[in-house]
């Protein structure tokens, strides 16, 4: 562990007996761990470590305590990690929705227009949505990223690529408002609450 993590997380949790919190909630290593991460928003990685150090003080101090009974305790993903925000859960599926019926729109009209002998790339409007596809469709990748991954600079390049297809072609401006206003909220819910 970083010395420097290890001394602020030492400042914030100086007061706390470690023991007695293990007692009074019953819980196991990672939920505390988790909270701690939380309170000091600090890498759950660092406070993990920090509460393995302080336990493993707190049962030399207490010879009932062994470490036999740490390794008991129920180990799963963090509290953090095993719930998905659903307004990034919410933004990632309309993407990918959205993107769909892009690209099946975008089919129909190109195979009609070959129908009747128009070369689609002669209508300006064409090329504006083939970029509001390729702004949604990598959008989506980079939502995705940060909604399974939680990857703050994910979400955030997804939110950026999801407002800055509305402004390429506005007319199906929309769905995609609706989106980046997803987005928005699950980044802020995510990183910022």
């Amino acid at each position: 562990m970083h010395l420097k993590k290890f001394i602020k997380l030492e400042t914030i949790f100086q007061d706390i007996d470690f023991m007695q919190l293990y007692k009074d909630s019953h819980e196991d290593k990672v939920l505390i761990a988790t909270r701690l991460s939380y309170l000091s928003s600090e890498e759950y990685r660092y406070c993990y470590e920090y509460l393995d150090y302080k336990l493993a003080i707190a049962s030399r101090k207490n010879p009932l305590i062994t470490m036999k009974s740490f390794e008991n305790m129920i180990t799963r993903a963090p509290l953090k990690d095993r719930t998905i925000n659903r307004f990034l859960l919410s933004s990632f599926i309309l993407g990918i929705l959205y993107t769909l019926f892009l690209s099946i729109s975008n089919l129909i009209l190109v195979l009609n227009l070959l129908h009747y002998d128009i070369y689609p790339g002669l209508l300006p409007t064409n090329y504006f949505l083939v970029i509001q596809w390729v702004l949604m469709i990598v959008g989506d990748v980079f939502c995705g990223i940060g909604t399974f991954k939680k990857k703050q600079w994910s979400s955030l390049t997804g939110l950026i690529l999801y407002a800055s297809s509305i402004i390429v072609y506005p007319p199906l401006c929309l769905v995609t408002i609706m989106i980046t206003i997803f987005s928005l909220v699950g980044y802020h819910k995510q990183y910022h609450d």
